[in-house]
């Protein structure tokens, strides 16, 4: 008898148009490192007396379909699910315009519609060639301008491009998927389906020495098994795009103080770890009539940071001490070219949650513990709690 081994065995999803509903098209494989996706069913045994001191009966009383699915982060990969677990619309098409103008960081263009603060954008064409790069948008100052972080040389005239390949920011558009998995034995073909699933969390670890690696986690409905796939057709095929490391592929990571006005104050800060957590706080909605959920409901976005910083001041904690605000800017990256395929991410408002500095023992390094938690932004302009930016390579 021969059994699964998990090098035979496939993830594939697909978007559902409804609730609950497989489609019978569209799926695709998804790169994964492990998954815990599942159907669980709840029983219940009478309670019925029965004098030969026996059970006279089980039934099921509910149902649902949830789990996990493991990763190291590419670009592209998983754009759906970073997508559907901030519940944002769907990536904007992409900021395309050109800079007539340059200076004192302020750069001149013809709108700043789709910009916010913390949006990264891909300048190229200037006549210092040298500061062609990803800009991070610090501000908008008006309809036609907005001030960078980063340095750019001044320009009286230029035709510079500037370019991103959308953005996403936490919203409330509902979404689900349906997942097929498939274990094979003796070149037979083992399909499990669950559909209903949207996305609870999300967790991206960033650490020296290390592979970008994380989680989504998923809560759904209905489960199902068959020996053919819900696929009509084909399944299409995984990204090809390479992996993110913890190193070289982590860019622009920067602490900034925001006071009350909005202006920024960087706060020098090292970090040997940093972690990001979504939580959509979903539950099911059980129904009279119904094993599997009727629906999951939304809670409220949950988005936290946490970090390991090597202690070099008091400058963050006199921060966590008068609860003062704070925000927090970071790239993703791989090596396509110049520019990589990139991500960026804002929580343009934090407050610090959690600060701990000790002496864990001898011959170590100081370390500072601290946890940041968003709420809604009103600081900076934008109203969100996140905002992802992307830039594919050219």
């Amino acid at each position: 008898m021969s059994f699964a081994d998990t090098a035979n065995s496939s993830l594939a999803y697909v978007e559902e148009v409804t609730f609950d509903t497989p489609p019978t098209t569209g799926f695709k494989l998804l790169r994964n490192t492990g998954e815990s996706l599942n159907t669980g069913i709840d029983t219940a045994q009478s309670d019925e007396i029965d004098a030969d001191r026996q059970f006279t009966g089980t039934v099921q009383v509910a149902g649902s379909s949830a789990g996990d699915v493991n990763l190291q982060l590419s670009y592209g990969e998983y754009d759906d699910f970073l997508e559907a677990v901030l519940q944002s619309v769907a990536w904007s098409a992409g900021y395309s315009d050109t800079i007539t103008a340059v200076a004192s960081q302020v750069c001149t263009v013809t709108s700043t519609v789709g910009l916010k603060c913390g949006v990264l954008i891909k300048i190229t064409g200037l006549t210092v060639t040298a500061d062609d790069g990803v800009f991070t948008v610090e501000s908008i100052t008006d309809g036609t301008t907005f001030t960078v972080v980063e340095t750019i040389t001044d320009e009286a005239v230029a035709t510079a491009a500037a370019a991103n390949s959308g953005t996403i920011e936490n919203a409330s558009v509902d979404r689900s998927f349906c997942f097929e998995k498939n274990f094979i034995v003796d070149a037979v073909n083992n399909y499990f389906l669950m559909s209903g699933l949207k996305a609870s969390s999300l967790s991206l670890s960033m650490a020296a020495g290390a592979i970008v690696n994380g989680s989504i986690s998923f809560s759904g409905a209905t489960g199902a098994g068959s020996a053919t796939s819900q696929e009509a057709g084909s399944y299409l095929p995984v990204g090809t795009n390479e992996l993110m490391n913890g190193v070289s592929n982590v860019k622009g990571l920067s602490l900034n103080a925001v006071d009350a006005a909005g202006a920024f104050t960087l706060i020098a800060a090292t970090f040997q770890e940093l972690g990001l957590s979504i939580d959509n706080s979903l539950r099911d909605q059980p129904a009279v009539g119904n094993l599997y959920p009727a629906g999951i409901g939304s809670g409220r976005i949950k988005v936290e940071a946490t970090s390991s910083i090597y202690f070099a001041s008091r400058a963050i904690f006199d921060e966590f001490l008068v609860n003062g605000s704070v925000q927090l800017r970071f790239q993703l990256t791989d090596s396509k070219d110049a520019y990589g395929n990139r991500y960026g991410f804002a929580l343009p408002e934090l407050k610090i949650a959690s600060h701990e500095v000790v002496a864990s023992g001898p011959d170590s390094d100081v370390m500072a513990s601290v946890t940041f938690s968003a709420q809604k932004d009103t600081r900076s302009g934008t109203a969100k709690s996140i905002i992802i930016t992307r830039i594919a390579s050219a």
